[in-house]
């Protein structure tokens, strides 16, 4: 016995490839355009403080200024959006900050965000002045940092915490009325 099979396709053949091509139109044009949009607010937009965020900075502008500022390059990760992000933090001399990530996602080519701006001391907070780039990076209200050491820094973001430590920097430049020197 012999069985024919009808010619033609069938309806499920058409939902696959309808499934098909709106997934490749998905990865290939809608994906890429949200992620462009995502990145050019990320661009002109300084992140928006939590609640928790807010009282962790209220908090760290009460303790004392560390008794010396960091000075060169540290490295370290942050989670955004589920992702691991690898940054990097240039302190210089002039107290200025310069503060580089690098954003990477499936499917997509990695984006490069960076951006400087002047820095301060209120109490243990590290406030920006206007920056120059990248407004992502930093967050309006100042970073709560806590210097354990010359080459280690933790910084204090609502509930998560990220430290960076120094790649090539062996000395620490004196904050108001602190001594310069390694710790």
């Amino acid at each position: 016995m012999k069985m024919n099979r009808e010619q033609g396709h069938s309806f499920l053949d058409f939902l696959l490839a309808l499934l098909i091509v709106a997934g490749l139109g998905y990865v290939l044009v809608i994906g890429p355009w949200i992620r462009d949009e995502k990145i050019s607010e990320m661009r002109t937009r300084p992140p928006v403080p939590s609640i928790e965020g807010r009282k962790l900075v209220a908090l760290y502008e009460k303790k004392p200024a560390p008794t010396t500022a960091p000075l060169g390059e540290y490295v370290g990760e942050i989670k955004a959006e589920g992702e691991v992000v690898p940054v990097t933090y240039y302190f210089g001399a002039d107290s200025v900050v310069t503060v580089e990530a690098t954003v990477k996602g499936f499917f997509m080519p990695a984006v490069e965000l960076a951006g400087s701006a002047p820095y301060t001391f209120n109490g243990s907070v590290l406030v920006f002045g206007e920056v120059t780039g990248d407004r992502a990076l930093f967050t309006p209200l100042g970073l709560p940092i806590e210097m354990k050491n010359a080459d280690e820094i933790v910084i204090r973001n609502g509930r998560e915490s990220v430290t960076l430590h120094a790649t090539r920097r062996h000395a620490v430049a004196p904050v108001v009325g602190g001594s310069s020197g390694a710790i």
